[in-house]
This record gives structure tokens, C-alpha cells and sequence, in this order.
């Protein structure tokens, strides 16, 4: 075998171990990073970074801890880059996340994705519109307000009980799918 069949090998190794472990992830970015764009830039910067040490991978271990390690320092470089403008979660918090990202597996992420999909469709006018306005259209509170002629302290309300809702919505929607398989 050639050394550029090697490396062909290696870039699909890395590849088929990339695409299934890329929805824990991305799970993992966004429950620490909030914003849409620096989590896909956080996301871009991890699958750099594995890529350039893949070669150092034991393929006799799990990927999916391994690209979490990664991960976990790359989201940590970049709560510490935020300084007290933003909430900084604890290393125990983010060790925390990362093993609820490993127990899920891709079934798992797709069963959250439809419930919650389902449940967005479920909420009442208004609580829906500053969810679409906010996680769709990515406002920020400010304009969200302005367009619906109210205080960003009322828009921060409503975001919080739509979530509160969607996630209890989510919860329940497992449940029973649970106990009907």
C-alpha cells in the first residue's frame, strides 16, 4: 500500500467517525455556546483541530470521548475569550455535559429534534413568535422587542416560559414515546 492510499484511508476513517459523532458535538456546542454563530464557529474550530491530531487517535478507543476532549477545551477557550460579558460555565459543568452528550446517541437526537418540533408547533401565538423570532431569525431581544411593541424585559419573560413549556412539552412527548415501545 502507498503512503497516499494510507492517507486516503485515514481521511475516511476520520470522516465516517466525524459524521457520527458530529450531532453529540453539536448538541455539546450549542447547550454551552448561545450564540448560533460562534457555536458553528466553536464547531468549525473542533473539527479543525481533530483533524490535524487524528493521527495521534488510538482507534482501539471510543471516538466519541476522544472528539469530546477536544471539544470541551475548544468551548472552554472560547467562554474564557467572552470575559464577564457572558455567563462562564464551570469545568465540573462542562465535564457534566459531555458525558450527557456521549449517552445520547443519534437516535436519541433525532426523537429530541421531532419532539421539539412538534411542541414549537404546540405553543401558544405569542410565546411561538418570540421563539421563531429569537432561535429562527436570530434576534436579538432588543429588535424583537421594537417589533413587537413591547420591553426586551418582557420578550426575556416570554423566552423563558416558551422554554420552560418546551421543555416540559419535549419531556412528556418522550415519556410517552417511551412507554409505547
Amino acid at each position: 500500500m502507498s503512503s497516499d492510499d494510507n492517507v486516503s484511508e485515514k481521511a475516511v476513517d476520520l470522516t465516517v467517525l466525524w459524521v457520527k459523532a458530529e450531532p453529540n458535538l453539536r448538541a455539546f456546542v450549542a447547550a454551552t455556546v448561545w450564540d448560533v454563530h460562534h457555536a458553528e464557529d466553536v464547531l468549525q474550530e473542533i473539527a479543525s483541530v481533530v483533524s490535524m491530531n487524528f493521527a495521534s487517535y488510538d482507534p482501539a478507543r471510543p471516538f466519541l470521548p476522544w472528539s469530546l476532549g477536544i471539544a470541551r477545551l475548544k468551548v472552554l477557550e472560547y467562554l474564557r475569550s467572552c470575559g464577564r460579558d457572558r455567563v462562564v460555565l464551570s469545568d465540573a459543568t462542562l465535564l457534566n455535559l459531555e458525558s450527557a452528550v456521549q449517552s445520547l446517541s443519534e437516535e436519541d437526537l433525532a426523537n429530541r429534534r421531532a419532539a421539539l418540533q412538534g411542541c414549537v408547533k404546540r405553543l401558544a401565538g405569542r410565546q411561538r413568535r418570540v421563539i421563531e423570532l429569537r432561535y429562527i431569525k436570530e434576534k436579538p431581544l432588543e429588535e424583537i422587542a421594537r417589533e413587537l411593541a413591547t420591553t426586551r424585559s418582557t420578550v426575556a419573560v416570554t423566552l423563558h416560559r416558551a422554554r420552560t413549556a418546551l421543555r416540559e412539552c419535549i419531556n412528556r412527548s418522550l415519556d410517552v414515546e417511551g412507554t409505547a415501545s
